[in-house]
């Protein structure tokens, strides 16, 4: 590592990605006031809810009770075996 900072070429790289990284058009808080004034502008947007929006209790919570079923069967296997 030591040698990797005295490479002109490594810090040069780095100092280029720095800048692009770095290069905002606006500062963080200026960007969730905007997004937050778009949303109320447009009063919630279909684009921005979520998919799961419209799906039943039982909908949302299957593939992580499957998981946990899963899991406990492959527990019980190990544990049998």
């Amino acid at each position: 590592m030591a040698n990797a900072t005295r490479i002109n070429s490594y810090k040069d790289n780095m100092m280029t990605l720095s800048k692009i990284t770095n290069d905002k058009p606006m500062p963080a808080v200026e960007t969730a006031v905007w997004w937050i004034e778009y949303v109320l502008r447009t009063q919630w947007t279909p684009h921005l809810r979520p998919a799961s929006i419209g799906l039943t209790w039982y909908q949302y919570y299957k593939p992580r009770c499957d998981c946990i079923i899963l899991a406990i069967y492959c527990e019980a296997i190990c544990v049998t075996a």
